[in-house]
């Protein structure tokens, strides 16, 4: 029997309700969430371009052949050239024709002749993803997609609540620093000693050393404006300090608009090592840095890394973000006031409470997801 998560039962819903008009029309920027994994249609695995189900939401770009109900899917990662698309296996190649069929529960089938893809028990080596399953056939859970297409992402994020919220990395261009992203120059850089993408192959990572720098970037791209709301980013962020001499205040920081969370000290033999051995690193799922919970009020949002510090080596990875919806408010003007010891749990209003299930709540003085 086929299980459907609340998120996505509520995610479909309002999907279903929109005007056949927008959700038949496919061709553009679209975000595949794989039904019976709940993962997203990517590219990953094996040099990092692989056609993969991923555990973060990435946009693929349908192109309509002939007013038919053939397309092909346009990536953003690249071989050279224009080997920039869906072959089959690979999204850094020539062109597949696929057959997009929308079923009558609102989900769909995409196949290249008898071929479905879709979700096959194949693990990939990036945590948490699968290689994408071919040679399905069109009655199995494991083919069914939701299609998000871009003139319902706005609609498809307002179905976020505290208690499920939305995977808006889609958002992001280049998340990962990845390899061959045709989206690289998303990102604005300032620092005399950086590499944006490097380390192993799977798992690429971007550092600077022995520099101040300030990376950055203006989620404006996908959609020229955000909703207004709650949302969280996480990272991957580490550094060693080559001069042993940090105080808190100088730690090199991922940012969100004016909110920040400082790198993590790497450790053991990490330190002084290079990229693949941290890229190894942030593959088993290391140096994940406190989550950033930050309100939107102007429809907009910066997000980055930046340090100051001329004696050391700073090296992050995999940005992720998401939103908890836009009716969300704090009544705690000044979370001090609140015990920053005692490990209660207090709500926005800030009531004490138990926390009996996901949600955002503060703890010590500080704003916290629990997922």
């Amino acid at each position: 029997m086929l299980r459907i998560s609340r998120s996505l039962f509520i995610t479909l819903s309002a999907f279903l309700a929109l005007p056949l008009s927008m959700s038949a029309q496919l061709e553009g920027k679209v975000v595949l969430k794989n039904v019976s994994s709940g993962l997203y249609w990517g590219a990953g695995n094996n040099q990092g371009t692989r056609a993969s189900l991923l555990p973060y939401s990435e946009y693929q770009t349908l192109h309509r052949s002939n007013g038919s109900s053939n397309y092909t899917m346009e990536s953003q990662v690249s071989h050279g050239g224009n080997n920039y698309y869906f072959n089959g296996d690979y999204m850094d190649g020539q062109p597949t024709t696929l057959t997009i069929s929308r079923l009558s529960n609102g989900y769909y089938t995409i196949a290249s002749g008898s071929n479905y893809y879709g979700y096959s028990s194949q693990s990939g080596t990036y945590s948490g993803s699968k290689i994408l399953g071919k040679n399905l056939y069109g009655g199995s859970n494991g083919s069914l997609w939701q299609i998000i297409h871009q003139s319902d992402f706005n609609t498809y994020l307002q179905t976020a609540t505290m208690d499920e919220p939305v995977d808006a990395t889609f958002l992001i261009l280049n998340p990962n620093f990845g390899n061959n992203n045709r989206n690289n120059t998303a990102w604005t850089m300032q620092a005399s000693s950086y590499n944006l993408c490097g380390g192993n192959d799977d798992n690429k990572c971007a550092e600077s050393w022995c520099s101040s720098f300030n990376l950055q970037q203006t989620l404006n791209k996908v959609l020229s404006s955000v909703p207004n709301g709650i949302y969280t980013l996480t990272a991957q962020a580490a550094l060693t300090d080559y001069a042993n001499k940090y105080d808190g205040d100088e730690y090199p920081v991922i940012f969100a608009n004016d909110e920040t969370t400082p790198f993590c000290n790497m450790t053991g033999s990490d330190i002084a090592s290079d990229m693949s051995t941290l890229s190894a690193a942030f593959s088993s799922g290391k140096y994940q840095v406190q989550p950033i919970i930050f309100e939107v009020t102007n429809r907009r949002i910066t997000i980055g890394a930046r340090g100051t510090r001329f004696d050391t080596w700073c090296i992050w990875d995999n940005f992720r973000l998401y939103y908890y919806g836009p009716n969300v408010h704090t009544g705690i003007k000044d979370t001090s006031t609140l015990p920053m010891t005692d490990g209660s749990f207090y709500n926005l209003q800030g009531q004490r409470v138990k926390p009996t299930g996901k949600g955002l709540y503060i703890v010590n003085g500080k704003k916290r997801v629990i997922r």
